[in-house]
């Protein structure tokens, strides 16, 4: 699942609720949003590191046709200081020794990024217990789709009639691409001496990957003389590719869906492929390809070599010479990021 965060052009007072870099109002105002100033969705923070920026002249393309805006963003290829950095040199036109020398000159100039910050995860912890000596089965769930393996671990403290309590050390892992994860466990204890009080103690969590989350624990409570069930099966829920540079309205976007046979294709100016969109902005677009699309580009639209719509462009990123922008294609042939604005 994405995690954006909406922002709008504020040349005026802050807004309660929400944080003021330059003329940029970031985040969810007290009051709700609307339409003066206008609220668009960042790109996906799980990505890259993001960098924001005003348009005063609100010229910024969006994927909504005949719509601009006055909101921009850069989106780095991963979560490391050289990359960060890099993408802060193109913008300011001038070297940085370090990352907090880049975000601080950022800051400075009215841009807000996300270097530094964490992504907000809440973690909800229950406990199910029955006898055989004493089951114990453990569930954690995400309020969000998460993008690396989080593994918690805790100690679980039972109330016991007679004797010290019971001490249950645990640990639940929630996959890449899910929202749950589920254990069970057994302890040689006598089921009939708990009191059926439980407690959390000493949640931890460790993140395999990349991403850099801010953890919140949550305990939803225990549930005593369950029936045992076989471990659950975690269902992957697919991610939402939101787009990079182009805001989104605020609160989602609407997903464009992928045509299977298009029914008519448009001819389009594009360059030729490039590893990443500040190198496809530099080319030329003066080869014909064919497009699902006639207007704005939109994630989800299919781009072939012929207007014959029998072989699709290979994977990569293209300079878009109608939009002067940025696209990225799959090794289907269809758009999954951009127009990033070169």
């Amino acid at each position: 699942m994405a995690f954006a965060r909406p922002f709008a052009y504020n040349p005026g007072t802050l807004i309660p609720g929400t944080e003021q870099v330059g003329n940029l109002s970031v985040g969810a105002p007290t009051s709700g949003f609307t339409t003066n100033p206008q609220y668009w969705n960042g790109p996906d923070e799980q990505l890259g590191y993001i960098i924001a920026q005003s348009v005063s002249g609100n010229t910024q393309p969006t994927p909504l046709f005949g719509v601009t805006a006055s909101v921009g963003f850069f989106r780095t290829e991963d979560f490391t200081d050289e990359s960060f950095i890099d993408l802060s040199e193109t913008i300011a036109q001038q070297s940085f020794a370090n990352a907090a020398n880049a975000k601080t000159w950022l800051n400075d100039n009215g841009y807000w990024t996300s270097y530094g910050l964490t992504i907000p995860l809440t973690i909800t912890l229950e406990g199910f217990y029955f006898e055989g000596s004493v089951g114990a089965g453990y569930q954690a769930i995400a309020n969000q789709v998460l993008n690396d393996d989080v593994s918690i671990s805790f100690t679980n403290v039972l109330g016991t009639i007679t004797g010290p309590p019971l001490l249950i050390s645990g640990s639940v892992v929630i996959l890449s691409g899910q929202t749950s994860g589920y254990t069970q466990t057994f302890t040689d204890y006598n089921y009939n001496n708990l009191t059926q009080e439980s407690s959390f103690t000493g949640i931890t969590f460790n993140v395999t990957g990349s991403t850099e989350y801010g953890f919140t624990s949550e305990v939803s409570g225990s549930t005593f003389d369950v029936t045992p069930t076989p471990t659950p099966t975690n269902t992957e829920t697919p991610s939402i590719t939101l787009t990079g540079e182009t805001p989104t309205p605020t609160p989602t976007g609407t997903p464009t869906p992928t045509p299977t046979t298009p029914p008519t294709l448009y001819s389009v100016s594009i360059s030729t492929v490039y590893g990443d969109d500040i190198s496809a902005c530099g080319g030329n677009a003066n080869i014909t390809a064919y497009s699902t699309n006639n207007g704005y580009p939109q994630l989800g639209d299919i781009y072939y070599t012929t207007g014959a719509g029998t072989t699709t462009l290979s994977a990569g990123w293209y300079l878009n010479g109608a939009y002067n922008g940025a696209i990225e294609l799959d090794t289907s042939g269809a758009l999954i990021n951009g127009p990033n604005s070169c």
